[in-house]
């Protein structure tokens, strides 16, 4: 743990003493506020001889995901108790619940658009964002983002992320006005250290696309003569309070495709170490020219597996595809 992180830890811990000092002295008779208070002056005490953050069972690091949701924590995941390993199952499945209700439904259908997406955990949750949101002019917000950090805390930041985007459509309708918004919230609300990288659009019925991106994987484009990318452009949401986000326009015909990932399918390693990467994935769409959204995503899913010889994700997914129609 380096020093900032030591600093981090020690001020939220020092907020959460003088918050229950606070209930005490307002004479609850709370025994659980005291035991808290405990906990906590035992946690800044590690803090100050070194050993914060290591299970005091076997002295390796405590999941750095579960330590920041929970500072108090003292041991790893290999030596929870019986109790406390059925306590976190119950948290995950209701955190795995919680984050299927904020996705979309599939198969979306607007005027001149069909879509399809694709969202796959790599453990319980995950820190990958997909949204769509037919506006009340036919046209159509897609959403795909990826924020820092895995497991728990990252699908945390998923549902904020999530949150402040679903208000933002309500009242900003340019793309590139919704970025920048969000990034000054996401930056707001969010610790310094934590940022998201997002591709936000609007399709149209007439088959124009406005595209403002905000650092993440590029926007394949797939017309009947080639496939273009809309390379990755501007800052991740969160490094910085003001951006000033560009948007791009483009024009579908009937036929044509868009189609977005995250990086847990360019970044995907077979037996040989080797990146699934940009190029492969633009070759594979090369034939995907008039498929439907769904074979679309079967097509990459198949070339994924085949590619990793079936191994086990290390990474989120999510793929995302919109067909003119």
């Amino acid at each position: 743990m380096n020093e900032f992180e030591s600093e981090a830890y020690q001020h939220e811990l020092n907020i959460r003493r003088e918050r229950l000092l606070g209930a005490i002295s307002s004479d609850t008779g709370d025994v659980h506020i005291a035991d808290l208070l405990q906990q906590v002056d035992r946690a800044l005490e590690r803090l100050r001889n070194g050993t914060f953050g290591f299970c005091e069972t076997c002295h390796d690091a405590i999941e750095p995901e579960r330590l920041a949701v929970d500072p108090l924590l003292r041991y790893c995941l290999d030596h929870l108790s019986d109790a406390e390993q059925r306590f976190l199952q119950r948290d995950l499945e209701m955190a795995t619940a919680i984050q299927n209700s904020l996705l979309p439904k599939n198969g979306v259908t607007v005027p001149g658009w069909t879509t399809q997406f694709h969202f796959q955990p790599s453990g319980p949750v995950s820190g990958d964002y997909c949204d769509l949101v037919p506006a009340s002019n036919g046209s159509l917000y897609f959403f795909i983002g990826d924020v820092s950090g895995k497991g728990v805390s990252a699908s945390l930041l998923m549902s904020h992320l999530h949150a402040i985007i679903r208000t933002l459509v309500e009242s900003m309708p340019g793309t590139a006005e919704i970025v920048t918004r969000a990034n000054r919230l996401f930056c707001e609300g969010t610790a310094q250290k934590n940022f998201a990288t997002l591709v936000a659009g609007r399709a149209y019925p007439d088959g124009s696309v406005e595209i403002s991106t905000a650092a993440h994987c590029p926007v394949f484009v797939i017309r009947e003569d080639r496939v273009q990318r809309i390379p990755p452009a501007g800052l991740p949401l969160g490094l910085f309070c003001r951006i000033d986000a560009k948007a791009t326009t483009i024009s579908l015909e009937k036929g044509d495709s868009l189609f977005l990932c995250t990086d847990g399918l360019l970044e995907a390693r077979n037996d040989q170490n080797e990146l699934f990467w940009e190029d492969r994935l633009e070759n594979l769409l090369r034939h995907a020219h008039r498929m439907s959204p769904g074979n679309v995503l079967d097509l990459c899913k198949r070339e994924l597996v085949s590619f990793t010889n079936a191994g086990r994700p290390t990474d989120d997914l999510t793929l995302l595809s919109l067909a003119r129609i």
